[in-house]
């Protein structure tokens, strides 16, 4: 895997050194899955969802190219979902009551990665089709 440099936001203080390696570590699974081998993707991003614990663990995210193309990805649970409640457990202390989600965003020409949560407005994420453009745009990189 590409070197990346990578940032954090949400509530909780990691070190640098345990940023890193939870970036890391939710990206490997990400990038490993196979659909990312379609080498028209510049960026991509993930929103991970879960209730307590994670029993109910779903995500959904976007590949985007470099143009206005993007193109709707999901990766399988056993592969994602460890790494991003082993993330929520050090970062907030479990996966809160309520729903809870985790934003993953990677541009791979910058090889940037940015890791946001959202704990108090986890609806702010939510895809419909009434809202679909304008929420596929806000997920987008810009890193």
């Amino acid at each position: 895997m590409p070197a990346f440099r990578g940032a954090l936001e949400g509530r909780g203080r990691l070190s640098r050194e345990r940023r890193q390696y939870h970036l890391k570590r939710i990206l490997t699974a990400v990038l490993s899955d196979e659909k990312l081998e379609d080498p028209r993707w510049n960026s991509i991003s993930v929103v991970f969802s879960m209730p307590k614990g994670g029993r109910n663990f779903a995500n959904a995210g976007y590949a985007y190219s470099e143009g206005r193309d993007w193109w709707a990805v999901s990766f399988p649970v056993t592969s994602v979902r460890e790494s991003v409640v082993d993330f929520l457990e050090e970062k907030v202390g479990g996966v809160p009551d309520g729903l809870s989600r985790v934003l993953l965003q990677y541009n791979r020409s910058t090889q940037h990665a940015l890791l946001s949560v959202e704990l108090e407005e986890p609806e702010r994420w939510d895809l419909s089709p009434e809202n679909a453009r304008e929420k596929i745009e806000e997920v987008r990189p810009s890193v």
